[in-house]
């Protein structure tokens, strides 16, 4: 794969623009304008289409404090508390959002690898654009430490996967994987056949075979299942870190790797 076109600044301007065709055409402050204005349509659509819902005019801050956890295992009661509801109201909430593709859940992944495996699915909000406007990130703002650079390229990175799944005819399924020694995987993609490929995100162009860990952990325990791991990074060009395992660039999932 000859080394990648888009740097540093390119990435996080893609992130922050997002996947709505309406949103990614406009200027930033225009922007800011049509995802207030996306959120509020989408708040009246719940209202209209599921007039009996409880506390309805709760949802903006359930998808600000989705935004804010995006990337994160989805602890219901913890997230229900912070917004002062019951669990079950949450519920019903999530499911919403989920089938109006504002987040997605994507599942724990296991095949009994580690008795510690957590069963608790990722929540990720699809849009990274989405996202950004939700936790205020700009590019202007994004060298601010504060910034959840890392959560923003988990969800556009979830953005892209999503697309390439759809229209994909061998039915590969999603999850995420994690155990409570440390061993984590952002995306584990496995092919009806048992084959699998682990997917990692860093955002950061200086990578190590330490990055590496959860892949690796994967590789281990599944011998010959495991078709390849990769690290997704701002990394320029491909690293080789250890056998099956390789750092690329993030532009990798739109570009065919023999270009």
């Amino acid at each position: 794969m000859r080394p990648g076109v888009l740097h540093r600044r390119d990435y996080l301007a893609l992130m922050v623009k997002g996947g709505f065709p309406e949103a990614t055409a406009r200027q930033p402050h225009r922007r800011k304008a049509w995802f207030d204005s996306y959120l509020t349509s989408l708040t009246e659509k719940l209202i209209r289409d599921v007039s009996g819902i409880e506390r309805i005019a709760d949802i903006p801050r359930v998808i600000r404090l989705c935004a804010a956890r995006s990337g994160q295992e989805l602890n219901v009661t913890s997230l229900a508390n912070d917004l002062g509801m019951p669990p079950r109201t949450l519920d019903g909430y999530l499911a919403l959002l989920s089938n109006l593709f504002v987040i997605q859940l994507i599942p724990a992944w296991s095949t009994n690898l580690s008795k510690k495996v957590i069963r608790r699915p990722k929540l990720v909000v699809v849009d990274s654009g989405l996202a950004a406007h939700l936790t205020g990130t700009t590019l202007e703002r994004s060298s601010d430490p504060t910034v959840p650079l890392g959560s923003l390229l988990e969800s556009f990175v979830a953005m892209e996967v999503r697309k390439q799944l759809s229209w994909s005819p061998h039915g590969v399924t999603c999850g995420h994987f994690r155990d409570r020694d440390g061993a984590e995987v952002d995306f584990v993609l496995e092919h009806p056949d048992g084959r699998v490929v682990g997917i990692e995100t860093k955002a950061t162009a200086a990578v190590t075979p330490r990055d590496a860990r959860g892949l690796r952990f994967l590789a281990d325990r599944l011998g010959d299942r495991f078709h390849a791991g990769y690290l997704l990074s701002m990394t320029p060009e491909a690293i080789p870190l250890g056998p099956k395992l390789t750092a690329l660039p993030i532009e990798a999932l739109w570009r065919r790797q023999d270009t």
